[in-house]
């Protein structure tokens, strides 16, 4: 359900709510029965919420329903009002990903599509991750999980996330870059269909550097790391000038684009599917995916937030599902 004094609640009601998108996939939500229903209240949405001990028992509903495990009943909390976490709202945002984890886990379900979290909220609580991914990923014991964000147009994936621009040239190295290449396309042949996925990887500097003219990171370490993978038979081209890669994506030429930090890779996204790209989370044992954006506690209750990236997360997570290579076949 994500933070429950955000915009995770009445994101997650308003998908639920949905015919086509409940048809895609049997819902449990792990959350908060009371806050779900002041969200649907808010919005003005009928929907039964349904209290469920396990994923299995939440079978065969439709959109007037929704089964819910109840990790926490925050109906008693009178300092919680939307947009204004507290000490209670902060800490059980752990407990519904734990949850749901357990039951992905368990293979009680099949996947796990999140709501927002507040970075800062799991800071207050305690917790040792800064989000979503590194939490999954250290109780899965992967390391160097990847985030891909994929929307109609465009699959964008960047090798350095949230760190500052300065530092993100001493945070590459050929190893990084070898090792999401891999992940890459071994997440794209088993989920997305690609029997041969082209990836292609974008420059760190202006014109891909220019040949040493204008830094030579993609001389020293990119180029390297893309021919060892194509050594390996993967079909990877670049490093290409970052200003040119995305026109030649969205055109056909690739299926993927490896940025080199956060904005080059996201800007571009959000620019084409801003309201419909899911952010995927690559390198798990484990389907993940989640909405692309946070909880935007300024507009929390008003009833205003789209539930359009939410109602992609889920589509995306029924798909890949669906499109799932068994290892025998890989």
């Amino acid at each position: 359900m994500g933070d429950p004094a955000g915009i995770g609640p009445e994101v997650v009601v308003k998908a639920a709510s949905v015919a086509d998108v409940r048809a895609r996939a049997d819902f449990v939500v792990f959350g908060d029965r009371a806050v779900l229903e002041r969200a649907a209240r808010d919005v003005d949405i009928t929907i039964d919420l349904v209290p469920v001990d396990t994923p299995e028992a939440a079978r065969g509903h439709d959109e007037k329903t929704l089964p819910v495990r109840a990790i926490s009943d925050l109906s008693d909390d009178a300092q919680l009002d939307w947009g204004a976490p507290t000490a209670r709202s902060d800490a059980v945002q752990i407990e519904y990903i734990r949850g749901a984890f357990d039951a992905v886990m368990s293979q009680a379900a099949d996947a796990i599509v999140t709501a927002p979290i507040s970075k800062a909220s799991l800071k207050r609580s305690g917790a040792d991750f800064p989000g979503h991914t590194e939490m999954l990923a250290s109780w899965c014991g992967v390391k160097g999980p990847l985030m891909m964000l994929a929307g109609p147009t465009l699959k964008v994936i960047p090798i350095t996330i949230h760190v500052p621009l300065r530092d993100v040239p001493s945070l590459l190295t050929k190893e990084k870059i070898e090792h999401a290449l891999r992940v890459t396309d071994k997440t794209l042949r088993t989920f997305f269909w690609r029997r041969r996925p082209r990836i292609v990887v974008a420059g760190l500097n202006p014109h891909a550097g220019e040949g040493g003219m204008f830094g030579d990171e993609e001389i020293r370490i990119i180029r390297p790391a893309v021919d060892a993978c194509v050594g390996e038979g993967i079909d990877v081209a670049g490093p290409y000038a970052a200003d040119t890669v995305y026109q030649r994506t969205v055109s056909g030429e690739f299926d993927v684009v490896v940025g080199m930090y956060h904005d080059q890779a996201l800007i571009p996204l959000k620019l084409f599917d801003f309201d419909q790209a899911v952010n995927v989370t690559l390198g798990l044992p484990i389907i993940r995916t989640s909405v692309d954006h946070g909880t935007a506690y300024d507009i929390a209750g008003r009833g205003v937030a789209s539930a359009g990236s939410m109602m992609a997360a889920v589509r995306l997570a029924a798909e890949m599902i669906e499109n799932r290579v068994p290892p025998s076949a890989d």
